[in-house]
């Protein structure tokens, strides 16, 4: 008769088949293989209408979950949140188009479909509750995530160049013509958790995930903005960690900038503003095109009392450009874009985001998470919050929740390891029995929401 597995290594096999599902769970929300109308998210990996499909699949799948748990009263708030916000949210600026433009409801839907990333939730948190995962697993599956996309990515720049330089719509003086946008985000991510975990467990095995994120920065998504940004956000981390470490690195970027003023007869700091926020070929700020369209758009909300006017699609007319000129794109001013869709109600979203996040970051107490988990949230702000960023925040959230049920099977523990190959099933090393993890991680969810 074989003999049985012991606990510990069924725990191992079921946590690395988790992971391994949430890495592909990763794979589809991050974008990567969705076809888009920028041309830079596009590339011979990325499938059209993929997206579309996805996104449909999703919401019936997390109807179907939301229905069960409603039916076995385990619904948590957080679910509720998850299902009814992205539906809110292309509802309402569907809407407002339709009020304020007379644009077609399916229009409406389209140009806001991708709010719906939002429901990814249902699948992360799925994985989960069936694998027992925690926030490690979860940064672990995250990390294969980023390591697959940069391996794609530079074999695709590196076989297939010729495809991304063929792509429509892309400017003839943009340099970066070979790069993949849709990545960046997964990118970022995988960088600041490199960075916050060298801060504080000061393993070099920790400069894996941040030299991955880098590259993959540098290299594939070539964001100006959202690379800086996540440069930023990890500086101001380790300035919180590590103080010290902070000031001489501070130190040495003065020295070097110094020798580049030295160097060069250009100012490299005033060619750095140029590139980053006018675009490197503007000579003021009132050239900007973003610039113009934040005073478009508040003019325009101050005009409808601050009601929302709704996200108009290029397919219906051509959009907004051809009622405010040609460089009118509310994706390009982050959050005021979205408060432009949907006008003060976007507050009642965040007054109830802001709730769900405090009750949900109380409950963790690893530094590591945390710090990650509001460097993430930070990168968003500028770039626009909810409209296209919900299945980031799943992720976010996911991390929480994870190491929240990673807090409750430590106490079930006592502080202890996971019992050993030698102990019977179920007992712990003072025989006494335990819960199984599964037992753990049901009272935490009922804890959760609560």
């Amino acid at each position: 008769m074989p003999r049985a597995k012991s606990p510990a290594l069924r725990t191992s096999a079921r946590q690395v088949r988790g992971t391994v599902a949430l890495t592909l769970a990763f794979g589809l929300a991050f974008q990567f293989f969705f076809a888009t109308n920028f041309s830079f998210d596009n590339h011979p990996l990325a499938f059209r209408y993929f997206l579309e499909s996805t996104y449909g699949l999703l919401l019936l799948y997390s109807t179907v979950v939301v229905l069960a748990r409603m039916r076995q009263r385990s619904l948590t708030a957080l679910d509720l949140f998850f299902f009814t916000t992205p539906l809110a949210l292309v509802f309402l600026s569907t809407f407002f188009a339709w009020i304020n433009y007379k644009q077609p409801i399916i229009y409406g839907l389209a140009e806001n479909r991708k709010a719906l990333s939002f429901l990814f939730w249902f699948v992360f948190d799925g994985i989960r509750r069936r694998y027992e995962l925690d926030a490690d697993d979860v940064f672990r599956a995250l990390l294969w995530c980023a390591a697959i996309y940069l391996v794609l990515s530079l074999l695709i720049q590196a076989v297939a160049s010729d495809r991304l330089l063929t792509r429509p719509n892309i400017p003839d003086l943009d340099p970066r013509k070979l790069r993949i946008t849709s990545p960046g985000d997964c990118f970022a991510i995988a960088f600041l958790y490199g960075t916050v975990s060298l801060a504080c467990k000061r393993s070099i095995a920790h400069a894996v995930p941040m030299l991955i994120g880098l590259t993959g920065l540098l290299l594939i998504a070539q964001t100006r903005s959202l690379t800086l940004l996540a440069l930023l956000v990890a500086g101001l981390a380790v300035l919180v960690l590590r103080p010290a470490v902070t000031v001489r690195a501070a130190a040495a970027g003065a020295v070097a900038v110094g020798l580049l003023m030295v160097g060069f007869d250009k100012d490299p700091i005033g060619s750095v503003f140029d590139y980053v926020l006018r675009g490197g070929d503007s000579v003021s700020l009132d050239d900007n095109i973003r610039a113009q369209t934040a005073q478009i758009a508040l003019r325009l909300l101050a005009e409808n009392y601050y009601f929302g006017l709704g996200a108009l699609s290029v397919m219906f007319d051509g959009g907004f450009k051809r009622l405010y000129g040609p460089y009118f794109w509310i994706n390009d001013v982050g959050l005021l874009g979205e408060f432009f869709r949907i006008g003060f109600m976007l507050l009642v979203f965040m007054i109830i985001y802001i709730r769900l996040f405090v009750g949900e970051f109380v409950k963790t107490k690893s530094l590591v998470d945390r710090t990650v988990v509001i460097c993430v949230l930070a990168m968003l702000l500028p770039g626009g919050f909810f409209f296209h960023s919900g299945h980031i925040h799943a992720f976010a959230f996911l991390v929480m929740s994870a190491g929240a049920t990673a807090q409750v099977r430590r106490r079930f523990d006592g502080g202890r390891r996971e019992p050993t190959m030698s102990l019977r099933a179920g007992q712990g090393a003072g025989g006494t029995v335990r819960p199984y993890r599964s037992e753990m991680y049901r009272q935490s969810d009922a804890a959760a929401s609560t």
